[in-house]
């Protein structure tokens, strides 16, 4: 769990920036899940502006926040410089620090992370609902990995 590894952290070894980051993303992560337990369904979702927004924001600052930790252990451990915040992932899969199927969902995450910010078209509200309740694990799961590789540092 992403909070055992957040109290586990060795502080006095990491920049503040990266021990900000990771409390950011614990924040943002329980609230996604708090919503995700409210089992809203999706046609009540659709309904919920208020609702869609704070997902979308929340989501956007959890890749946000995996894409700084990730490229935090790039330059660390001088791999080679991303092309872009999507090649963050695929320069760790290439490392053997992702799995190279795991590294290919996280780049999805960063497409939908660029719909939000850059707002390239709306947003598929059905699309962010399955983020939501199906998809968001792969945060947590990626939370986890980059924790403890920071961690270990």
């Amino acid at each position: 769990m992403l909070t055992t590894c957040y109290k586990n952290l060795r502080r006095e070894l990491l920049a503040p920036d990266i021990l900000a980051r990771i409390a950011k993303l614990e924040k943002v992560l329980k609230k996604l899940q708090t919503i995700r337990q409210r089992k809203i369904s999706e046609e009540d979702f659709l309904k919920d502006d208020d609702l869609q927004d704070i997902v979308e924001r929340n989501l956007e600052v959890a890749v946000e926040v995996l894409i700084d930790i990730s490229n935090h252990i790039v330059g660390k451990r001088n791999y080679r410089k991303p092309e872009n915040a999507a090649d963050t992932f695929q320069v760790l899969a290439e490392e053997g620090i992702l799995e190279e199927n795991f590294a290919r969902k996280l780049k999805g995450w960063v497409g939908l992370r660029n719909v939000i910010v850059h707002m390239y078209a709306d947003v598929n509200v059905s699309l962010l609902y399955r983020a939501l309740m199906v998809e968001q694990d792969d945060l947590r799961q990626a939370a986890k990995i980059l924790c403890e590789i920071v961690s270990t540092e």
